[in-house]
């Protein structure tokens, strides 16, 4: 356990959570139950993803199995690549590329893409390609350290999905031998967990809770219950069938989907018809293709080209000459990083096919061997072999829009000297023809007669007649600049990973990693949490930062993105807050002192059933349902030293969730509770999370006229119930001797309060008292669900 001034994060991000065991039956005597924290609809997004060991089978290889209701193997699918038509049908404009952690992440984006007809996944590498084929992949190749996968079903919400929790053949038929309990964080993990169960029907889903279903008849009925939803694994009603020469059949479903592509689709009609939209035809129907792969020819013949070619250029890398491409380092050759290598006739026929392919980065050549690069990271180094050849594939990328621009570097300020080389030519062209001579030139200003060589990364420009500003990159980093020059958060670092304190501080504790297809999709992951200040995105890669100071620093790195959250209220808005009055005084069923399961005060039953707070997971699952319910903090009931260990825990869990806090002293069993917890009181204040007013700790008082009042021995803002008579310590010096009243200005009222009015008195080192009459401001609702 973390220490009061250390709130533990850790819990977060581990992979070792201990399951619940909690799970509530419905009622078998016809009554109702009634959820203790029902506040508002919860919203299906939590905290962070958390690691599991996956279950399955696993394949040879050492992969896993996975869902046979939404996903099946190509051809087996170990060591194969996804192809359209036919072994050599691999058009750039048939998938996506994404980067992945594992395969069921990238299955799972797969669901979320409309039109997704399956996956090929590279583990080396965490490459996912993202199969949007009209007619689908009925063919593939073989590619060591590939697995090819066809989409067959969808994840079908039950009776609505929303508010639903899953059952058997009716509303009471919920065997624990229907489910496995996993503990997860976020509806897409619990969705992981199904495609890592082959036999998986369906999921039931609440927050740190997720029930895998493997009952052979499926999901068939639900309950209405809040915060809870329900998905059945589905296949599709309607398949195609495909067959390759390796004798295997598989089935695969067409898509409502739009594709951007000049290609045509023909149809053979053989069933039940589904749509397909790409720009040029609708194809309508079931198709039956037949490919003739093979695995055992080492090379590929050239597939033929139907896609336009884009204008790239290639330049070689250390020289280009009898230089082999490698990845991260001079021994990095994974054959995950490149097509399999095709037989060409010439270096041109090699570049023609790097062109067609639009996650084609460069190219080896030696001979009649061509070898098409897709490595998301690029080209990094190469390695001495004579006879080879290593291209970079680029392109000129227009800085918005180029023409009537001037470059600039990570702002339109930036435009040191050193960035660039000033060279005098008499056109563009010449220009970038000198830029592409030169390995270190990643852009080029043209203005008449003068010519910039740009070798810092060009991020900005500026308006300037008469200039045109160019970028050289590979297409996929024009594509990574187009989307982070698209967004409007605030950017600490171009190139650059997110830091601490210092460009060294790293630390595990202050990000969580999640999926993202896009860095769009990263952003929303951090607005989703509260907790989250900012995030470094990487080509599908998704840090989300929760250091509690924020990111404070970035370190260089290509392809890398920092950026920080950007304030959610305009300048001077007000933003309305909710917190509730909560009780730390359920303990046990057994007895004890006051505990109010057996004193008559709890007159609902939650849906956690009589618990006891002493359960750390109990505590996390109630904030959880706070937390997603948009509830912004706790105001603490304390009476009691024997509920400190309770509050020791809500404390750290409400600082791992952002949320925050403040103690309400409570005299109604203990007349002399303030003597009695100066100690903790200290210890509690200084939480970073606890509610101040102008740095000062705020403290309410559930006041009685049996309280005796004991100054906390610190600086503190007392607030006490309004509706009672106004208490004697409220109108009296520290030192005794009188003090006026005095109203608060408007910033002073915006505290937080948990009663429609209160009396409120500051009490300094000094011995000053400041009172206001007038509870709360007109931005405050309070809640209050015990």
């Amino acid at each position: 356990m973390a220490s009061a001034n250390q709130p533990e994060f850790a819990w977060l991000l581990e992979s070792g959570i201990e399951d619940i065991e909690a799970r509530q039956s419905p009622p078998t005597n016809g009554g109702s139950r009634l959820r203790l924290l029902a506040l508002v609809p919860v919203a299906l997004f939590s905290l962070f993803a958390t690691g599991h060991t996956k279950p399955g089978t696993v394949l040879d290889g050492g992969w896993l199995q996975l869902s046979e209701s939404l996903f099946e193997p190509v051809d087996g699918g170990l060591d194969r690549a996804c192809r359209g038509a036919s072994s050599n049908d691999n058009q750039g404009w048939y998938f996506n590329v994404v980067s992945a952690a594992d395969l069921a992440s990238c299955q799972l984006m797969c669901l979320e893409t409309v039109g997704c007809a399956g996956v090929e996944y590279a583990d080396a590498i965490d490459r996912c390609e993202i199969w949007t084929r009209p007619e689908g992949i009925q063919a593939s190749r073989s590619s060591q350290g590939s697995v090819c996968f066809r989409r067959v079903g969808v994840f079908e919400p039950v009776d609505g999905g929303i508010e639903r929790a899953c059952r058997g053949s009716n509303a009471y038929d919920n065997s624990p031998s229907y489910f496995e309990v996993r503990v997860v964080q976020l509806l897409q993990d619990c969705q992981k967990e199904c495609l890592q169960t082959p036999q998986c029907t369906g999921i039931e889903f609440s927050i740190g809770r997720c029930e895998v279903w493997t009952r052979p008849e499926g999901i068939e009925a639900s309950i209405a219950l809040p915060g809870f939803s329900c998905y059945r694994a589905e296949s599709f009603a309607t398949t195609l069938t495909a067959t390759s020469s390796m004798t295997s059949t598989a089935t695969f479903t067409s898509f409502s989907t739009s594709a951007t592509s000049t290609a045509t689709s023909t149809a053979t009609m053989t069933g039940t018809s589904t749509t397909v939209t790409t720009d040029t035809a609708t194809t309508t129907g079931t198709i039956t293709a037949t490919s003739t792969a093979t695995s055992t020819t080492p090379l590929a013949t050239t597939p033929a080209s139907t896609v336009p070619t884009t204008d790239v250029f290639f330049r070689g890398i250390d020289g280009g000459v009898d230089r082999v491409c490698r990845g991260a380092t001079s021994t990095d050759n994974n054959p995950a990083y490149y097509d399999d290598a095709y037989t060409v006739a010439s270096l041109e026929e090699c570049q023609d096919l790097c062109k067609a392919d639009s996650a084609c980065i460069g190219v080896e050549f030696s001979g009649s061997r061509c070898e098409i690069w897709i490595r998301p990271d690029g080209i990094r180094v190469t390695n001495s072999a004579a006879g080879f050849e290593c291209l970079e594939a680029l392109v000129w990328s227009p800085v918005d829009s180029g023409e009537g621009r001037a470059c600039r570097g990570d702002s339109p300020g930036d435009n040191l000297p050193s960035y660039y080389e000033v060279q005098v030519v008499q056109s563009l062209e010449s220009c970038q023809q000198l830029c592409l001579a030169s390995e270190a030139c990643q852009g080029v200003e043209y203005s008449p007669g003068r010519c910039e060589l740009w070798s810092h990364s060009i991020w900005s420009s500026i308006s300037l007649a008469n200039f045109q500003c160019y970028r050289l990159v590979n297409r996929k980093r024009e594509a990574f600049i187009a989307e982070v020059t698209a967004n409007t958060w605030p950017v600490l670092g171009f190139d650059a990973e997110c830091r601490g304190s210092s460009s060294e501080e790293d630390l595990a504790q202050h990000k969580g990693v999640v999926q993202a297809a896009s860095l769009q999709r990263c952003q929303e992951r951090c607005l989703e949490n509260t907790l989250c200040q900012g995030v470094e995105y990487h080509l599908g890669r998704c840090e989300l930062w929760i250091r509690p100071e924020g990111i404070g620093s970035t370190a260089n790195a290509e392809n890398h993105i920092c950026m920080g959250r950007p304030s959610s209220l305009p300048p001077g808005e007000v933003q309305t807050k909710y917190v509730v009055h909560y009780m730390p005084w359920f303990l046990s069923r057994e007895g004890g002192f006051y505990d109010h399961w057996c004193v008559g005060n709890a007159h609902y039953e939650s849906v956690f059933g009589t618990y006891n707070l002493s359960d750390r997971d109990i505590v996390r699952q109630q904030l959880d349902l706070m937390k997603n319910s948009s509830i912004d903090g706790l105001w603490i009931d304390y009476q009691l030293a024997s509920w400190n260990a309770v509050v020791d825990v809500i404390m750290e869990e409400t600082a791992a969730r952002g949320m925050g806090v403040a103690i309400v002293i409570d005299d109604a069993v203990n007349p002399n509770i303030f003597a009695e917890v100066g100690t903790k009181m200290i210890e509690w204040t200084s939480f970073s999370h606890y509610y101040r007013h102008g740095g000062i700790p705020i403290v309410p008082v559930f006041n009685t006229a049996n309280a005796i009042f004991t100054p906390l021995p610190f600086e503190a803002y007392y607030m006490a119930r309004r509706e009672l008579a106004r208490p004697d310590w409220a109108m009296e010096h520290i030192h005794g001797s009188q003090e006026p009243w005095s109203g608060w200005n408007d910033t002073t009222k915006m505290i937080m309060a948990s009663h429609p009015l209160l009396w409120a008195q500051h009490i300094g080192d000094s011995g000053t008292a400041t009172v206001t009459e007038s509870w709360p401001p007109a931005s405050l609702k309070c809640l209050s669900p015990h």
